[in-house]
């Protein structure tokens, strides 16, 4: 009897799964550190085709092209990080146009951070989208190879619509080219809660995504995502265009955050 035990037992152990206690795992935190500034460029590429009631059909192409810098300015008493993200530079192509954007360089937004990412207070007197772009959001538990978390959002850009977008970890060690040190990749894909929006727009949308982040020195190396939004905007123009007419709207939109330098100001208090 003893033998059979003794026996089982081995087989029992032999048979865990593989992640058992005590497998490879990372916790996922930004490590805003005193001195340290983090240089980021930022790139958004729109393609968009609007296909008019009468069958004319419109492109629009839109690149804005951002330089930005995080600084850490303190650490409050929870734990949290008031860091200041600065608009360095600022390009907007319109159809290979030039066009003047309503952001002016310089500015500076102040965020504070808990350290998994989310935004707890916003200071800004202009619209922040390029400052919380740079931010994602970690779940609280140290994550394993093959972990997943899902994160929901409201979007007003294109279109105003509740989001759920489904994380996975594909690599802890990963390489990422160009870059001193390992990062844990993630991969990610969205999808729509809602397909029809509060103003009764039907939406057919595809948002791919990977970042490689570096979990040792706390921050984010390469993000990108691409996206797909198809839908139809009513349009109606008396003694022109007919009543209940639409225009169909594709619309191709990258985004891409790339780390370009890490520098030190040599301020350590």
């Amino acid at each position: 009897m003893r033998d059979r035990r003794s026996f089982l037992l081995l087989a029992a152990l032999v048979l865990l799964p593989a992640q058992a206690p005590g497998a490879e795992s990372v916790q996922l935190r930004y490590q805003y550190r005193p001195g340290e500034v983090l240089n980021y460029r930022l790139t958004m590429e729109s393609n968009a085709t609007f296909r008019m009631p009468d069958g004319q059909v419109e492109k629009l192409n839109m690149t804005n092209y951002l330089e930005l810098s995080q600084e850490l300015i303190e650490r409050t008493p929870d734990g949290n990080a008031k860091v200041a993200v600065t608009i360095n530079r600022v390009v907007q192509r319109v159809n290979g146009e030039n066009r003047r954007v309503p952001v002016p360089e310089g500015q500076v937004n102040l965020l504070t951070l808990m350290p998994n990412g989310r935004v707890v207070e916003l200071q800004s007197s202009a619209p922040a989208a390029a400052s919380q772009n740079l931010q994602m959001v970690f779940p609280s538990k140290p994550l394993r190879k093959g972990d997943s978390w899902e994160q929901t959002e409201s979007l007003t850009n294109p279109l105003p619509l509740e989001t759920t977008t489904e994380y996975e970890v594909a690599d802890l060690s990963a390489r990422f080219p160009g870059y001193q040190g390992e990062t844990v990749y993630i991969q990610s894909k969205m999808s729509l809660e809602n397909s029809e929006t509060p103003t009764k727009e039907v939406v057919q949308s595809e948002t791919k995504g990977n970042l490689w982040f570096d979990a040792k020195n706390g921050r984010i190396v390469r993000s990108k995502a691409r996206s797909n939004f198809s839908f139809e905007l009513p349009i109606t123009i008396p003694e022109l265009v007919p009543e209940g007419s639409s225009v169909k709207v594709n619309l191709d939109l990258n985004v891409e955050i790339a780390l370009v330098e890490v520098k030190q100001t040599g301020s350590n208090d």
